[in-house]
């Protein structure tokens, strides 16, 4: 009875499966399944043209990138890593010569400011004088003499801050043992003090003033031997 059953449906879908209804619906699905075949297709072309471009474009740009940094030949990734290298070796040359030039201008900057007090006061003296005739030489150890006497002035009223430091105890007043310290310290030869990060002012003239003294005996020397003007010196340092 089943089979009979089943049968008789078979056999109206088929017949219903002959009807113009159905295969024009048929063919409307297959119509449509051919378009979008179709629009996917060309989204897959369109992807993979859009892929081949970006390709294209990042191969020339690193071709581009390879060609500034001096590798345009390089055609395997060994190469590669060896251009690589030797470019890091590079820089590694360079930040040690980078270093090397701050370390020279930080010198030549505390040489500069070594000798800008003898500057300030020979400038001080030309304009005193003014067009007048000057002996450059007699002058230029005038000013060394005062600038050495404004060090040592410096350096002595710094041991006395220091020396009055150590005689205060943290209650107010004087204690042996600082006492001693102080007796002890007075009978050593003098040091000059420690110029800290930001010590300034003070500091500067008695730790420079052997290189100043250098400097300034360099400068005398080279002068005493030319006819200059006192105009001229103030316009050099200046």
């Amino acid at each position: 009875m089943f089979l009979v059953n089943f049968m008789n449906e078979y056999m109206q879908f088929i017949d219903y499966m002959r009807t113009d209804s159905f295969i024009a619906s048929l063919e409307k699905d297959i119509a449509f399944e051919k378009a979008r075949n179709a629009e996917l297709q060309e989204r897959v072309r369109q992807a993979n043209a859009a892929v081949a471009a970006q390709r294209s474009q990042g191969v020339n740009a690193l071709y581009e990138r390879l060609n500034d940094l001096g590798m345009s030949d390089v055609e395997t990734p060994t190469e590669l890593l060896q251009g690589s290298k030797q470019i890091v070796a590079h820089h590694k040359d360079l930040n040690q010569r980078v270093s090397c030039y701050e370390t020279e201008v930080a010198m030549l900057e505390g040489k500069i400011r070594a000798v800008r007090p003898f500057g300030d006061k020979l400038i001080e003296a030309l304009h005193s004088v003014g067009d007048n005739p000057v002996n450059i030489e007699e002058l230029l150890q005038n000013v060394l003499q005062q600038t050495g006497n404004e060090a040592s002035s410096m350096r002595l009223e710094s041991e006395n801050e220091s020396g009055e430091g150590l005689l205060m105890s943290p209650g107010g007043g004087p204690t042996n043992a600082s006492v001693s310290h102080v007796n002890t310290a007075t009978r050593r030869p003098r040091q000059r003090p420690r110029a800290g990060p930001n010590a300034r002012g003070k500091g500067k003239p008695e730790e420079n003033s052997e290189e100043m003294q250098r400097q300034i005996n360099e400068i005398v020397q080279a002068v005493g031997h030319l006819g200059v003007s006192s105009s001229f010196l103030i316009t050099i340092f200046d």
